[in-house]
C-alpha cells in the first residue's frame, strides 16, 4: 500500500548565453549579458504514496530540496539552496 520514489536531477542552461525556463518555456530567470555560467544546480526529490481502497484513493507527501549551482549564484546575488514540499489526496475512478 506504500509507495516511495526518489529522484535526482543535474539542471543545466543548453549554453551560457541561454535563459533559465520554466516547464510552459516562459522566462523564468534572464540571464545576465557577462553570464558565463551553465551549472543550475542538483535537485534530489523524496515521494511517498499510500495507497487506499484497492488503489481507488491515495496521499501523496513530496519533498524537494535545490542545491543551488554557480549559475544561480552569478544571475540572482545567492548561494541560497531551495525546499519545496507539498501533499495531495487523489482519487483513481
Amino acid at each position: 500500500d506504500d509507495h516511495i520514489e526518489v529522484w535526482y536531477t543535474h539542471l543545466n542552461l543548453a549554453n551560457s548565453k541561454d535563459n533559465w525556463y520554466r516547464g510552459a518555456q516562459g522566462v523564468y530567470v534572464f540571464s545576465k549579458a557577462n553570464n558565463n555560467k551553465t551549472h543550475i544546480g542538483d535537485e534530489i526529490d523524496f515521494t511517498w504514496t499510500h495507497m487506499f481502497m484497492d488503489g481507488k484513493l491515495a496521499f501523496q507527501a513530496t519533498y524537494g530540496h535545490l542545491f543551488s549551482g554557480s549559475y544561480i549564484e552569478q544571475n540572482l546575488g545567492t548561494g541560497n539552496d531551495q525546499q519545496w514540499a507539498y501533499v495531495q489526496l487523489w482519487m483513481n475512478f
